[in-house]
């Protein structure tokens, strides 16, 4: 009787333990039902040598208390960003300070010395646009203040198609059983998850990330990349794209809808062209860094899209956003238009290397500070309401990009102003 009384009195104590610790981390970590990454999650990337060109060293890859990856939100934030993407947002391989969400938070504030901001990033490998109407709703009606929203999509959205092949069909055909599953997609943490996930539990699986990440998920991404060159280089290529009608139609539906949750939210909405070193003319040793583009699902793609093809499929896309972002007077950077196709920005086919995310982040810094609320001072440029200007590309994607303001007025008027003639390096 003694020992069953003993043993009554651990497993008591034992609960007890495990329910005051359960209440204590509960209380210590914010409310946080709703997170694309697992709050706390850290890993740490190291590639291989010579295989990511322009990426060096160990990449620490640490999620914060809300799962965005970036710092905490501070009491004195005065303008807070949020970047929602795929991996070209994620920047996995890069580490937290190379990012191009970190280095724009270090741009803001080195212009604006006066004044705190705060970049946070929730951009994750695979996610397209189906991922992101889902995220910018839930997200900002969770988060505490976030003032603007910077969106970089289209690149997944046309490798997704490309992987479906003749089984793609648009989200609004698909299945309530599809819906819920693109729910465990876009998110780690998600109230309509069946069993929601004990703080202590979760703390369990971060402190095991830590202890297995530095072998774990580094060796399987870079032997991921080298492997993908090699099925690309042996596979046939084809030269004809798919049908893209239905596809760029459900692209369009997921802007708006984006759109939709942001003006809801009263929350700015900077959208943003994908880069990608495809053009019809890369030389060889470039086209040695491909991987993607398969015409079904990776790993087995069969037959992958030749590079002309890839580029005007791309090319599709970014106009797709340009054209909706004029006609809803959305705020566009074309990225795609301003920086090379070469080694200097990628070490793939749409990823940045550390020289490509310091482009990126100069770029967005400068039209930034010089839109509202940040300009300080009245620009050269008629600037609409929220800073409604985009930077859309000439014809010739060598040519300079050419500026153009986007009138509020009801018939969105278009004023279209002389270009800076910046020629992109050719890669040839």
């Amino acid at each position: 009787m003694k020992i069953l009384s003993r043993l009554a009195l651990l497993l008591a104590s034992l609960a007890l333990s495990f329910a005051v610790g359960e209440l204590f981390l509960r209380a210590l970590d914010p409310p946080v039902d709703v997170a694309v990454f697992v709050p706390g999650e850290q890993r740490i990337f190291e590639s291989k040598r010579g295989s990511l060109p322009g990426v060096s060293g160990p990449a620490r890859f640490t999620i914060n208390a809300w799962g965005i990856r970036g710092p905490d939100f501070g009491a004195d934030d005065e303008y807070r960003v949020l970047a929602v993407g795929g991996s070209t947002t994620e920047c996995a391989v890069l580490d937290d300070d190379e990012t191009w969400t970190s280095l724009l938070q270090a741009g803001l504030s080195e212009r604006f010395p006066d004044r705190r901001f705060w970049v946070g990033s929730v951009g994750r490998s695979g996610h397209s646009t189906r991922d992101h109407r889902l995220q910018v709703e839930a997200l900002l009606a969770r988060y505490p203040r976030i003032d603007a929203i910077l969106l970089l999509a289209g690149g997944n959205d046309f490798l997704n198609r490309l992987r479906a092949g003749w089984l793609y069909t648009p989200l609004s055909t698909k299945s309530s059983a599809y819906r819920a599953g693109l729910l465990h997609h876009a998110f780690a943490i998600h109230p309509s998850f069946e069993q929601p996930e004990l703080r202590i539990v979760r703390r369990g699986k971060q402190l095991r990330n830590r202890l297995n990440s530095r072998e774990q998920r580094t060796e399987q991404y870079a032997n991921l990349v080298v492997l993908g060159r090699t099925w690309r280089k042996r596979a046939p290529r084809i030269d004809a794209l798919p049908d893209l009608e239905a596809p760029l139609a459900e692209y369009r539906s997921n802007l708006a809808a984006i759109r939709a949750s942001a003006s809801r939210h009263g929350v700015r909405l900077i959208a943003m062209t994908q880069p990608a070193l495809w053009h019809a003319e890369l030389s060889e040793e470039l086209q040695a860094l491909l991987w993607l583009g398969g015409e079904r699902e990776f790993p087995k793609g069969k037959r992958y899209l030749s590079v002309a093809a890839l580029a005007e499929g791309m090319r599709r896309y970014n106009e797709a956003l340009l054209a909706f972002c004029e006609a809803h007077a959305v705020e566009c950077v074309d990225l795609a238009a301003q920086l090379a196709k070469d080694a200097s920005v990628f070490y793939d086919d749409v990823h940045f290397n550390e020289s490509g995310a310091r482009q990126v982040s100069r770029i967005l810094v400068d039209y930034m500070a010089t839109t509202p609320p940040l300009s300080r001072a009245e620009a050269t440029l008629r600037r609409p309401r929220a800073g409604e200007y985009a930077i859309r590309s000439a014809k010739s994607p060598h040519d300079a990009a050419a500026r153009i303001a986007v009138s509020p007025e009801p018939h969105n008027r278009v004023q279209r102003l002389r270009s800076a003639r910046r020629p992109l390096r050719s890669s040839r």
